[in-house]
């Protein structure tokens, strides 16, 4: 069974037997090695622009400002409060929610200056 085996592999080889085609092998095989081994070189950069980069004189075009929330829309809220004023209206509650308790005490308390109209159908 072993020589069978042995044959079977190295039937393949025979067409390496004639001297023409073992040179054209052996040609092949030193060209693919020897392409194979070459390397391509190294690109060198045009040292001009990378000067004029790291030099912090180089003029650079002004960016120009998009704001990000400039094509949301404003919301449910049909007008803006002025945020200094909303501000200084909680600031005089100086406890928090204790004083604001106190203040809507207060507020019921006191009789309405204008009478309330009657609701019309």
């Amino acid at each position: 069974m072993a020589p069978l085996v042995f044959q079977e592999i190295f039937v393949n080889t025979r067409f390496i037997s004639n001297r023409p085609t073992w040179l054209a092998w052996l040609l092949f095989s030193a060209w693919a090695s020897a392409a194979s081994a070459q390397a391509l070189p190294y690109p060198r950069p045009d040292p001009q622009p990378t000067a004029q980069a790291a030099d912090p004189a180089t003029p650079v075009p002004a960016v120009p400002y998009r704001s990000a929330f400039a094509k949301l829309s404003n919301g449910v809220e049909q007008r803006r409060d002025d945020w200094k004023k909303a501000n200084a209206e909680v600031g005089q509650f100086k406890n928090g929610h204790a004083d604001l308790l106190k203040w809507e005490a207060a507020q019921a308390s006191q009789p309405s200056s204008a009478p309330a109209r009657a609701a019309q159908p």
